[in-house]
This record gives C-alpha cells, sequence and structure tokens, in this order.
C-alpha cells in the first residue's frame, strides 16, 4: 500500500508532465496566432484601411388613400378605378371599395399624378407630392345623359 507521501509524489509527477507536454503546443499555438493577426493587419492595410460596412437602405414607403365620391349627393362611389399615371410609382392602380373608399399602399416618396374614372363620370385628375401617408379625396361630375 502507497503511502500518501508516495501518492503526493505521483500525483505532482503527474501535473509535471502534464505541464511539460502543454508547454510546447501553447506557445506554438501563440507563435501561429500572432503570425495569423500580422497577416490580417498586412491585408487590411493593402485594402486601405478596415473594413466599413455599408448600411443597409430600408425604402421608406407611404400610402394613398381617399374616398371617391358623387359630387352632388356626396355618396362614395363603388367601382372606381384610380390611377397613377407618372412619377416613381406610375402604372399603379386600384378600384373603390363598395362606400367609395380606396388604399394604395407601399408607394416611394415623390410626385404623382392621380386619376379616377368610372362610367357616366368625368374623370378626375389630381397632383400630389407623396412625402407621407396623404389622404386624397375626389368628387366626381357626373356625365349628362
Amino acid at each position: 500500500m502507497a503511502s500518501d507521501s508516495q501518492r503526493m509524489r505521483h500525483v505532482l509527477g503527474t501535473v509535471m508532465l502534464t505541464a511539460r507536454h502543454w508547454r510546447k503546443p501553447v506557445s506554438t499555438m501563440t507563435t501561429r496566432l500572432v503570425a495569423l493577426f500580422g497577416i490580417v493587419l498586412l491585408l487590411l492595410g493593402a485594402c486601405g484601411g478596415a473594413y466599413t460596412p455599408r448600411p443597409v437602405f430600408t425604402p421608406v414607403l407611404f400610402i394613398v388613400f381617399g374616398q371617391v365620391g358623387d359630387s352632388q349627393t356626396g355618396h362614395g362611389i363603388a367601382g372606381a378605378t384610380v390611377d397613377i399615371l407618372d412619377g416613381p410609382n406610375a402604372g399603379r392602380s386600384t378600384v373603390t371599395r363598395g362606400d367609395g373608399f380606396y388604399r394604395i399602399p407601399n408607394l416611394t416618396a415623390g410626385g404623382i399624378t392621380l386619376r379616377v374614372r368610372m362610367t357616366s363620370y368625368a374623370d378626375a385628375r389630381r397632383a400630389v407630392m407623396v412625402t407621407e401617408d396623404r389622404w386624397v379625396d375626389f368628387r366626381l361630375t357626373s356625365l349628362p345623359k
């Protein structure tokens, strides 16, 4: 049976042996990391400096909405077509609901011309600057029968 002092020498010897084996790889690893860091610094210097990430551009989008109504009665006109004729959103359109309300979402900023068309009514146009959500109402005049 081993005494406590023998066990202690065995444990200390194992620790010292383990420490000797780990010294060299740690030293080699440190050397490799320093060399890698130096290469990275050289590459960054060759590229003209540190990498600067570009900001992510998220476009701001707006909504144009309103009501199309009869100029004499004020009632909403269902089924009228609201078109964007020009500007950055040209070609977009929608149809009014049963109560005459319309909504055109996801518009980029800029000047647009809105046109409203409906059978038996005169067309209406309005120039609008879209820099925020806009409410634009139209009152259509009925054509003579």
